[in-house]
């Protein structure tokens, strides 16, 4: 059996801004993204990043410029990047929602 050559690239992510965020707190919100880069399926392998926190916003758009890299080993099993936006409270984060994009089709054509 043919085993493939594993070869590492670099995943880069910007996260420039939110839009249109639920407010949560007294007609406002403390936004945070979580990013979960996730190449196996399994909870050892998951690498979770935050952006800071865009404090009091009234309108639901939050502004950032936060960078992120993440490395990904093809051939992987089962990629994927999980986006959460969380509002910052005193002493713990509320989730608002979340979505998952599954890298699999494009890390294949790599």
């Amino acid at each position: 059996m043919l085993e493939m050559k594993k070869e590492v690239y670099e995943i880069r992510l910007i996260i420039w801004e939110t839009k249109d965020v639920a407010l949560v707190a007294g007609g406002k919100v403390s936004i945070k993204v979580k990013v979960t880069f996730d190449p196996t399926g399994w909870p050892e392998d998951m690498v979770v990043k935050e952006t800071d926190v865009h404090m009091s916003s009234k309108t639901g758009w939050g502004i950032f410029n936060w960078r992120m890299k993440f490395d990904l080993t093809i051939p992987c099993d089962f990629p994927r990047l999980k986006f959460g936006i969380l509002h910052s409270g005193a002493f713990s984060d509320e989730s608002i929602g979340e979505s998952t994009l599954n890298l699999k089709r494009a890390a294949s054509k790599v």
